[in-house]
């Protein structure tokens, strides 16, 4: 007969979860080179570090950035060493006339901005007060291209890969999308027809952003103009097609028979030099997946595009998530942000705080401990990280103002979501931060 060791297996078990136990309570302390550092087994399951209560406004930490801000603006902080982070954006911005160079903004999103929520507005603000005329980035594919006011887009025939889906094994562009035509893939861009601003009545210029092995051979037809055949060229690195109409309002493309060799990453609409913002959000990124993204795509797209200012604007899809993933999800919003810095050392990167949410509790619509929790985690990322930030929970009034926006519909009744009008409002306080950083800069931008 086989002893039973059940007994003797649960002793050493419960041994064991005694022994570790005691040694969480032993604080940390060095003899030597030898450093003993407390084990913390419940660490996983600990419940999320108290808030305080009021966080109305920034916290007390951020108010050590440049708080020199005229009364009614949330203004735009700045965490960089000389406080001067954000000039060389302003200088882009209002030099455009002067070298008849683009300011660009690459704007890394998650749902928050899709469809062009926020940018529209905050995109034909700068436009109209500095020049351009188009959207910028545009997907191949996209799941809100029915939404989507600022450009009308219809396409069929891709195979889509994006970095939300982990089991996909290519390189992605800066999107965090490639796009692979099967035979006879067409897409189409044309200009707003219920969307009637000035700033996105034409374009003149198309640009596919890609990488293929061999020639790829494909056909574009601007408005009725007759359909022309054009060659996209070998490259081991992103490359870059221009297609050119003057006062154009629509442009069909079609990829007839060109393989899986050729991979698209995106395409731009634009006019004359002024000011794009390429809306790269992704619905379902809560930010990690930038690690997707090669240091090569980045380092390449920087090139082609040369970008002025990198936004970085996550949080809200995990904003209902547990105390354990929201303790997880800060160490690599950490590393993600530390990754996007070394992609882009010389640009200004700007962190977009998360908006405010509306749990129900005691009956009312009040911001839920998560909120406070990530509102925490990016006041330590500016921090550590050295970046701008804008405050968009500050800018929206602060705590419990969701419950104010659903009032006014502006937002959803999931008291999570804006609707476009709300989008507007925050484009419109976003936008007086930006030109409030130009007014206060001209003068030594040599404007």
């Amino acid at each position: 007969m086989q002893k039973n060791y059940l007994k003797q297996i649960l002793i050493t078990i419960s041994a064991v979860i005694a022994i570790l136990c005691v040694l969480s309570f032993i604080p940390e302390f060095t003899i030597g080179s030898f450093t003993f550092k407390p084990v913390k087994i419940l660490s996983d399951i600990a419940p999320l570090p108290t808030a305080k209560k009021d966080t109305t406004a920034t916290t007390s930490k951020t108010q050590k950035g440049n708080t020199n801000c005229k009364a009614g603006i949330v203004c735009i902080t700045d965490f960089s060493e000389d406080k001067n982070a954000f000039f060389p954006f302003v200088k882009a911005l209002t030099s455009i006339k002067k070298t008849g160079k683009s300011a660009r903004i690459a704007f890394l999103g998650d749902s928050f901005v899709e469809g062009d929520m926020v940018l529209a507005q905050l995109r034909d603000t700068l436009q109209q007060l500095y020049g351009g005329h188009g959207v910028g980035y545009v997907p191949l594919t996209s799941p809100v291209s029915r939404l989507r006011p600022t450009i009308e887009h219809d396409y069929k025939g891709w195979k889509t890969y994006t970095i939300i889906e982990k089991k996909d094994n290519i390189r992605f562009g800066i999107g965090g999308n490639t796009f692979v035509p099967e035979n006879g893939a067409f897409v189409e861009y044309r200009i707003p027809s219920l969307y009637r601003i000035a700033t996105l009545q034409r374009f003149s210029k198309v640009k596919i952003y890609y990488e293929t092995t061999n020639p790829a051979s494909f056909q574009y037809t601007f408005d009725k103009n007759t359909p022309q055949t054009a060659q996209l060229t070998a490259t081991n690195k992103v490359n870059v097609q221009t297609l050119q109409q003057a006062n154009a309002t629509k442009v069909h493309l079609t990829f007839p028979n060109v393989g899986e060799n050729l991979k698209i990453y995106g395409m731009s609409i634009e006019d004359e030099p002024g000011v794009y913002i390429d809306n790269f959000s992704l619905r379902g990124n809560a930010g990690p997946s930038l690690l997707r993204i090669d240091s090569e795509m980045f380092k390449d797209m920087n090139i082609i595009q040369q970008y002025d200012l990198v936004v970085l604007e996550y949080g809200l899809n995990v904003s209902r998530g547990t105390d354990i993933g929201l303790i997880q999800y800060a160490k690599e919003m950490d590393s993600t942000v530390s990754y996007m810095r070394k992609q882009f050392p010389t640009t200004p990167i700007l962190l977009v705080g998360i908006s405010d949410r509306g749990d129900k509790i005691d009956g009312e619509y009040k911001t839920p401990k998560q909120i406070r929790f990530l509102l925490d985690m990016q006041d330590k990322l500016i921090h550590k990280h050295k970046l701008l930030h804008w405050n968009t929970f500050e800018a929206m009034g602060g705590a419990n103002s969701m419950a104010n926006w659903v009032e006014k519909n502006w937002a959803q009744k999931d008291y999570t979501h804006l609707k476009f009008a709300g989008g507007g409002e925050i484009a419109k306080r976003f936008a007086a931060a930006i030109l409030y950083e130009v007014e206060k800069n001209k003068t030594t931008a040599g404007n």
